[in-house]
């Protein structure tokens, strides 16, 4: 019984590393690529 409480815990934690790894990905993508169309832009408007 304690073992599997200790497991669940184990997989929680899991589960929130997992989402807090998903959520940096998710916010360096998103700069990168709102950096990129500002980049296209400014090169456009220079042309």
């Amino acid at each position: 019984m304690v073992e599997m409480a200790a497991t669940e815990k184990v997989s929680i934690s899991l589960d929130r590393e997992l989402l807090e790894q998903a959520r940096r990905y998710a916010d360096d993508n998103l700069s990168g690529w709102i950096g990129e169309a500002v980049r296209e832009r400014v090169l456009l408007e220079r042309g």
